[in-house]
């Protein structure tokens, strides 16, 4: 196993691992919304990529989809009225997607999207029509810009060998032999990895794949 000599520059962690994006949809009731009028989302996957969906509303059985960019799922409202009623539905339709998290407030017509993925989206908007009273981004989605670390202290993460906290990383990569030592985490796969290395006061270092940079963290 080697590491590349051009990568010898320590540097800390800028401090954001990541976010998911989060969104507060408001619903007219039923009497201010036409057959195929629509609202689109977007959908972090997990591998840094996006993917678009739109609801269009079916309001008496005889509506048609409007055919827009993205997946298209049909919310049909002709057997309900109020504005509650309607964020219910479209609740049920969004949620069962998979990828995506929705609650129904049951007052006002709210309804709250949230990623399930971390990770920059397109904001949430109207394709056709007037459909909702607002669309409201309470939380960008985001993912951690490994070219953009820098010096810091915070998030750091817990040395599973002595409990204390590793306090520097090295942007790096391994050239893998097929025979890493465990106190790698295991780590062992041929070829070449771009890498993060964590260092402990302990003496050990941790390496891990830049693309697991995020979920290793957690809440740490």
């Amino acid at each position: 196993m080697g590491l590349d000599g051009q990568s010898g520059a320590f540097v800390g962690f800028r401090g954001e691992p990541g976010q998911y994006e989060v969104t507060e949809i408001v619903f007219k009731a039923k009497a201010s919304i036409s057959n195929g009028e629509s609202v689109h989302f977007f959908l972090a996957d997990g591998d840094e990529t996006t993917t678009e969906h739109y609801i269009w509303f079916d309001v008496d059985t005889a509506g048609a989809d409007p055919t827009e960019s993205g997946t298209q799922h049909e919310v049909a409202i002709d057997a309900i009225a109020t504005a509650i009623q309607v964020a219910a539905a479209v609740h049920a339709v969004i949620n069962a997607i998979g990828g995506i998290t929705t609650v129904a407030s049951g007052t006002d017509g709210l309804v709250t999207l949230t990623n399930d993925y971390k990770g920059l989206v397109t904001e949430s908007s109207i394709g056709n029509g007037t459909p909702v009273d607002s669309i409201t981004v309470t939380q960008d989605g985001s993912d951690f810009d490994v070219a953009n670390v820098g010096r810091g202290s915070d998030n750091r993460v817990v040395c599973p060998h002595c409990n204390g906290q590793w306090f520097m990383v090295k942007d790096s990569y391994c050239i893998d032999d097929g025979d890493v030592p465990d106190f790698y985490d295991g780590y062992n796969v041929g070829g070449v990895v771009d890498n993060i290395i964590f260092l402990c006061h302990c003496g050990r270092e941790f390496i891990k794949p830049k693309t697991d940079w995020a979920a290793m963290l957690g809440s740490n």
